[in-house]
């Protein structure tokens, strides 16, 4: 089915953003040109008498005029050769969506010319990423294809990612966590056991953490996250494994508080073997030899010495950071900044979900750099013909699809019942994180391991007695010591990715259990913490609207729309409709 409500004007953004080349290997395109509509096309097309239908024919009429057969026609020649037809709803509803879809567009693009949208800075950046793609996918057409690869190259491609298909299993954990208050512990524990009754008898956790947990997870409604054996420790870990999803745990005592635990979701281990994932792994293979064929192009090409790019490394940092002015690529008269790159990463991994490549920021990196390359020699080329008719049609549809959005959040900032509903049931994300003060002990891994993480671990409990230092520890295992200031979890993760869940859960003056990571067991000293602070609507709303329009865009674009077609006197003729359909 033809869906008739809107689809996120940010979906589009990555097929001519830096993407391009991944996206079109996972729907099997390949790069360069759309694919050609198939014969089934034109049998589908005659079934319901649209062969011969006259383009003329109107099907509906708006302040802008008629809206013919052959206007409609046009828009499904745009669209996925799976979504040209409908499936699931009547030949007649779904003409009727078209015939809508057709005068919303062209009313947005009209609107947007008027207000001279097109000259937007933020749209100059996609109108850039259109002619960069456009250029690019233009040559890439004119080498010879790859032959495709042997069942060697597969095995091998498999080999590298065997990890992601063999996983074990993983449960969204969710915490309630109280303090004690005095030597008595009896009022706490108490207080758990009536907070567990009203879980049994159906109340949501969520909202039970956030209103009384004492743990900083009750801004995310006591959300620690996805977690696999290994994450807690041995005696949570078996607790945590063993509850049945939405039962809350009994209440568990430690010597900090009292903990009550939920499981809401289990991810089933898993182990797929080469022939399973074939397809997955064919699609990845031709996305990277897609990109390393852009990349060898515009390698042998004299602006190439002349591009400028950050280390991944302090990539990474600079995102993290959200230093969002700083420049990650400069390419001739072309720079790209950190807060462009977090915009295209964020929209990437919405639309690609769990088939993103590992290392999407790099990924687009590379594409975004060679594609620059090749635009801006081939735009001084006098030899070279751009393809005008696909610039064209792919503005027009990215003018429609950014004016639209930002047509959206001006609707939106016009329903403040709306907006403050949806800034009171998401607060714990627009408040502002945590911040940390930490000490930092990293020792090198190497040999003996297993006795230095045993050391590690028996000198935890020692350390929050006071019965030990950092700074011994740091002596007798030939570990390096720093201090860290004012980091949110996020920065403190991208230092230690294991360290998150321990760092917001510790006390003031507690100490993590050691962290493992490839080059250094770490211990972590909570020095101390600035709870997060909920920040009013009015300062965060632009992030309020943007996180709304991500995840119930849908459903406000199917809103506004009524009220411009309403506004523009739209009226579908109901008799050209069934007469094309042969009613």
């Amino acid at each position: 089915m033809m869906p008739t409500t809107y689809e996120s004007p940010a979906r589009l953004v990555p097929l001519v953003a830096g993407l391009s080349l991944w996206l079109f290997s996972l729907s099997g395109c390949g790069g360069g040109a759309p694919p050609a509509a198939p014969a089934e096309d034109a049998k589908a097309g005659a079934a319901f008498g649209f062969t011969d239908a006259d383009p003329g024919t109107v099907l509906a009429s708006d302040r802008l005029g008629a809206i013919t057969w052959g206007d409609v026609d046009a828009f499904i020649l745009q669209l996925g050769p799976d979504r040209r037809w409908p499936t699931s709803t009547s030949p007649g509803e779904w003409l009727k969506g078209l015939t809508r879809r057709v005068a919303i567009d062209r009313l947005l693009h009209d609107e947007a010319a008027l207000v001279g949208a097109d000259q937007d800075p933020e749209f100059k950046k996609r109108e850039r990423s259109i002619l960069r793609t456009a250029y690019s996918n233009a040559y890439l057409a004119t080498l010879p294809p790859d032959a495709p690869p042997d069942d060697d190259v597969l095995a091998e491609l498999y080999e590298e990612h065997r990890d992601e298909f063999n996983s074990p299993e993983r449960r969204r954990v969710l915490n309630l966590f109280k303090r004690w208050t005095g030597e008595d512990r009896g009022p706490v524990l108490e207080e758990l056991e009536g907070f567990r009754q009203r879980l049994v008898a159906g109340e949501n956790f969520e909202t039970l953490a956030r209103e009384h947990s004492d743990s900083e997870t009750r801004h995310r409604g006591g959300l620690i996250g996805f977690v696999q054996r290994g994450h807690f420790t041995a005696d949570f870990d078996a607790l945590v494994f063993g509850l049945e999803v939405n039962v809350p745990s009994q209440v568990v005592s430690t010597k900090d508080g009292g903990h009550l635990f939920a499981v809401t979701n289990v991810l089933e281990a898993r182990s797929l073997g080469l022939e399973a994932v074939r397809p997955l792994l064919f699609q990845r293979w031709r996305a990277g030899r897609a990109l390393e064929r852009l990349q060898n192009a515009a390698g042998a090409l004299p602006l190439a010495a002349d591009a400028e790019r950050m280390a991944p490394r302090n990539v990474a940092s600079v995102l993290q950071a959200q230093r969002r002015q700083t420049t990650v690529l400069k390419v001739g008269d072309f720079q790209l900044s950190a807060g462009d790159l977090y915009e295209l990463v964020r929209q990437a991994s919405r639309l690609l979900g769990p088939q993103r490549p590992p290392d999407l920021a790099r990924v687009l990196l590379d594409e975004i750099e060679a594609r620059e390359i090749l635009y801006q020699t081939l735009r001084d080329d006098p030899a070279f013909e751009a393809p005008a008719d696909q610039i064209d049609r792919t503005r027009r549809r990215q003018l429609i699809d950014y004016f639209g959005e930002r047509r959206l959040a001006s609707w939106l900032d016009r329903q403040p019942a709306l907006m403050q509903a949806h800034y009171d049931s998401n607060i714990g994300r627009f408040s502002s994180p945590p911040r940390l003060d930490v000490t930092r002990l990293a020792v090198p891994r190497g040999a003996g391991d297993a006795e230095v993480m045993a050391t590690l671990e028996a000198a935890v409990d020692r350390l929050d007695r006071g019965d030990d230092t950092l700074e011994s520890l740091a002596e007798v295992l030939k570990g390096e010591l720093s201090t860290r200031q004012s980091l949110t979890p996020a920065q403190l993760a991208a230092v230690d990715p294991g360290a998150r869940p321990f760092a917001t859960l510790l006390r003031e003056g507690e100490h993590s259990p050691p962290i493992s990571s490839p080059s250094h067991f770490v211990i972590l000293r909570l020095d101390r913490r600035q709870e997060p602070v909920e920040r009013p609507l009015a300062m965060v709303r632009d992030a309020v609207t943007r996180h709304y329009i991500d995840t119930r865009g849908a459903e406000a674009f199917s809103q506004m729309s009524e009220a411009l077609l309403e506004d523009a006197g739209f009226q579908p003729d109901e008799a050209a409709i069934g007469g094309l359909l042969g009613g």
